[in-house]
């Protein structure tokens, strides 16, 4: 399922003419957790003992269909 998200995310800003690099996208999701839109846990995969996987999930649905327009200079 995240994968066939992330594929969505990117073909919406191809619209856009967009390719944010992983930099980008990185400080996209630390700043949606600073604003509490979006939470991260952290789970182990299944069949490892060790990889942990994070997962984002929103928080905050009401902020994040919110115009971004002013939300971070």
């Amino acid at each position: 399922m995240g994968k066939k998200c992330w594929m969505i995310f990117i073909k919406h800003l191809k619209n856009f003419n967009y390719k944010p690099n992983h930099s980008e996208v990185y400080i996209g999701l630390h700043e949606l957790l600073e604003d509490g839109i979006i939470t991260r846990s952290r789970i182990i995969k299944e069949g490892s003992k060790r990889k942990e996987l994070k997962v984002y999930e929103i928080a905050n649905m009401d902020e994040a269909i919110r115009p971004t327009i002013g939300r971070h200079s």
